[in-house]
């Protein structure tokens, strides 16, 4: 019934359809403040950019710019603030990061991070060459 990507369905019957509730149900959550804190801050650029992008989804006209230059410059210092030596390609909080930033590239392609935080490039490539990653590529939107 929420109608969003991920969803786990439990051998009960329950759906769970929330990534940290997922995540938490597998025992995945970082352990350590720093990690919840990475994660945290990566989940919120991407609560941020599906907000961003809705708005870009909406009729030009209806469109609202100011909750756009806010998620922009919610996105763009989120990035600012990360330290892409702190994020392991394989934990659940460089796997969110590297999802985003590829998020970024194919399905919302106004939010040029890798302008806004060039040091990110390096680590996304590494972290784009996962089996896993490549396996999921979305389609490009043009957003």
């Amino acid at each position: 019934p929420v109608g969003r990507v991920p969803s786990l369905l439990l051998a009960d019957g329950t759906l769970l359809s929330e990534t940290l509730l997922i995540l938490a149900h597998q025992g995945w959550l970082p352990r350590d403040n720093a990690g919840m804190a990475r994660l945290g801050r990566v989940m919120g650029m991407l609560d941020g950019i599906a907000v961003w992008n809705r708005e870009l989804r909406r009729v030009e006209n209806e469109r609202a710019p100011g909750v756009i230059a806010l998620e922009a410059a919610r996105a763009d210092r989120i990035l600012t603030s990360l330290d892409p030596a702190a994020h392991d390609t394989a934990s659940v909080e460089g796997i969110a990061l590297a999802s985003a930033l590829g998020y970024g590239e194919r399905r919302h392609t106004v939010w040029n991070w890798r302008a806004a935080n060039p040091s990110l490039a390096p680590w996304f490539e590494a972290a784009a060459q996962r089996p896993a990653f490549q396996a999921t590529l979305p389609p490009v939107s043009g957003i």
